[in-house]
């Protein structure tokens, strides 16, 4: 194929695609923008009325303590550090959603206390401290001994610190 024909396949396919792309939106989209409005909440955008009430339900319970939300976002912020401009797990509210979906899945909720239970041990026995009140390079040696795990061991027969830092 030469240059010239090369060029005007290009051009066309990029003219088709806008236009398929184009079409995708409108009826779908007013549809979903008039179940939202029904539902009287614009902040949960495309969500029903049933998922509606099912979040407000979720995030009317508690799952974790104090402590425990603290522990999160410390761990939280040690595994992915604050960038500037941007923020870090704090500012994307990375503790609130792990609760919720600790709530939403009520089989992880084990490993996610256990594992929470498992960090503070782990830092009172090795450092006697809670793993949130530990330094920094403390908490990295924790995490170290964890967060490498045996790919041929499956991971429910990993220690339990294995399984919730893998989780």
């Amino acid at each position: 194929m030469d240059r010239r024909k090369s060029i005007q396949t290009m051009i066309l396919g990029a003219g088709a695609s806008a236009l398929a792309f184009h079409g995708c939106g409108g009826e779908a989209q007013e549809k979903a923008k008039g179940a939202v409005a029904q539902a009287g909440d614009t902040h949960y955008f495309g969500r029903t009325p049933k998922e509606l009430e099912r979040i407000e339900k979720l995030n009317a319970e508690r799952l974790f303590n104090e402590h425990e939300m603290e522990t999160i976002a410390v761990l939280s912020t040690v595994i992915l550090p604050p960038k500037e401009p941007f923020g870090g797990p704090l500012e994307a509210d990375v503790p609130e959603f792990i609760e919720f979906i600790g709530k939403d899945m009520p089989d992880m909720q084990n490993t996610l206390l256990g594992g929470l239970m498992w960090l503070d041990h782990r830092s009172n026995t090795e450092f006697g401290t809670e793993f949130k009140t530990a330094t920094l390079e403390q908490q990295k040696q924790i995490l170290d001994t964890i967060c490498y795990r045996d790919m041929d061991v499956p991971l429910d027969e990993q220690p339990l610190g294995i399984q919730f830092f893998a989780l």
